[in-house]
């Protein structure tokens, strides 16, 4: 369906009237192949790092706390099983999506889409009777795409003049995938963001102080997008000006400074999913291209124990947040996941950077933090002046016997441009879930795995999550 952005929209005239038009009345059929791998690929990706995320340090007493407090049974926290009211479900998912930094990235504008869409989708999907593969699929897609659009549409990136983080636009995220997901008629859906809308919040402050209030006030933000759509769903109004009014999201987190036609461009015909990066490190993805550049000398036969120095150029985002300049040990996780120099030490030490590598116990290996003491972090004024919160990194590393050797790394895999495919995101949601979840068969891996990749065909939903969590499928030993 697409939408003609020369008209003048039936809702209102602010932009999300048409967003919110084009979300509701997308169907599969709309949808082009690529967009369809895109999202199986988000969803697989996600479902994957959420099993990680069950490791996370604030997962088990953020679990506890939503236990505690109990509620209606409607919607699965994965891999544990629990069944809690959909709001709180969703946010513990969430939570456990973006805790270990894994989670997908589009680089032009640094947003995570997909640790909010998903959960956000799976739940509405599951209270949702007779929620169907496509209905998923074409939520998910929806919502990043509207998201995106909207992050897209500001030359302000977070790091530099705008301290938010992705959280801050999680309940925007999470409402349009749940409101698709659950069919929302336009009207009730044009509430429901209008109502997330007043719930943005959070700064850059939780990275900068390695907070776990960072992961978890992220998914406090997909909470709200589904709290929304269920006041909504009462008769609550919300915010019609959401994104253009005077006190609406451009003049009050952007300073006025957007581009409309950004926001509406090839509405329904490009999909901004199709932009979005999948991970290959689990750490912050503006360090991801000093990590590759590490990766491929050693690849290339560069012995760790004679590289003297790494000078490592960045853009400022990058190093606002991951610079950590002076250099201490990282005290937590979480600082780790944003520490230049760790990363960098952590990736010569062991040769690799996977999940092992950012645990209590790896952040505190002697050889690793020997070698982060040789990395220098530099802003680079030519890397800035490109506009991009993920940029290319320069590394210069000094080896000895040899001299100075300088890799510029553009594109990490992952990228669009150096994409994935299904095999690849279905290799490390393997990984991903071997890691959180020790106790799953190889039988209820491929079967999640089966079914996201024909997702379209599944009559429903249920049937996706069922493998998902214990007592199920997923904690069936091999037949």
């Amino acid at each position: 369906m697409d939408v003609n952005v020369n008209g003048e929209n039936a809702i209102g005239m602010d932009a999300i009237g048409m967003l919110v038009k084009q979300a509701a009345n997308t169907e599969l059929s709309d949808l082009s192949s690529k967009t369809i791998m895109r999202t199986k690929m988000m969803i697989l990706d996600m479902l994957g790092v959420i099993a990680a995320g069950t490791k996370a340090a604030c997962t088990e007493p953020l679990l506890a706390q939503v236990r505690e407090w109990g509620g209606k049974p409607e919607a699965s926290v994965l891999v544990f099983g629990d069944k809690l009211p959909a709001p709180a479900a969703a946010q513990l998912n969430a939570v456990m999506a973006r805790s270990l930094d894994f989670d997908d990235c589009e680089e032009e504008t640094g947003y995570h889409p997909g640790f909010a869409v998903v959960p956000a989708a799976l739940a509405a999907a599951e209270t949702s009777a007779g929620a169907t593969g496509a209905d998923l699929l074409v939520a998910v897609a929806v919502a990043a795409d509207a998201i995106l659009r909207i992050r897209k549409a500001t030359p302000l990136r977070a790091g530099s003049r705008m301290p938010w983080t992705s959280g801050t636009f999680a309940p925007l995220s999470a409402a349009f995938a749940a409101g698709r997901a659950l069919r929302l008629p336009e009207d009730i859906f044009q509430n429901a963001l209008g109502i997330a809308f007043t719930e943005l919040s959070g700064t850059s402050q939780s990275v900068l102080d390695a907070a776990q209030a960072n992961s978890i006030h992220q998914g406090t933000g997909v909470q709200a997008g589904l709290t929304a759509v269920a006041l909504a769903r009462r008769g609550i109004t919300g915010v019609r000006n959401v994104l253009e009014g005077r006190f609406g999201l451009y003049n009050v987190y952007h300073f006025g400074e957007y581009d409309r036609h950004i926001i509406l461009a090839d509405l329904g015909k490009a999909h901004r999913i199709d932009d979005v990066s999948v991970k290959i490190y689990p750490c912050c993805k503006l360090s991801h291209g000093a990590a590759q550049a590490i990766m491929e000398l050693l690849t290339e036969g560069v012995d760790p124990a004679m590289i003297s120095a790494v000078n490592v150029r960045v853009n400022g985002p990058a190093y606002i947040l991951c610079g950590d300049q002076p250099w201490e040990p990282p005290a937590t996780v979480q600082k780790a996941q944003f520490s230049l120099p760790y990363i960098v030490g952590a990736a010569l030490a062991r040769r690799r950077l996977t999940l092992e590598e950012f645990t209590p116990e790896a952040i505190k290996s002697q050889e690793i933090l020997n070698y982060a003491r040789r990395v220098t972090i530099v802003q680079d004024p030519e890397l800035d002046a490109l506009g991009l919160q993920v940029a290319p990194t320069i590394v210069e590393v000094e080896i000895k016997g040899i001299g100075n050797v300088r890799r510029k790394i553009d594109l990490v895999p992952g990228h669009p441009l150096r994409p994935f495919d299904f095999a690849d995101v279905a290799a490390k949601f393997e990984t991903c879930v071997r890691y959180g979840a020790p106790y799953v068969s190889d039988v209820a891996i491929r079967q999640v795995a089966e079914r996201v990749s024909h997702l379209e065909d599944l009559a429903d939903v249920s049937d996706l999550i069922r493998h998902l969590v214990p007592n199920n499928a997923i904690a069936d030993a091999d037949a």
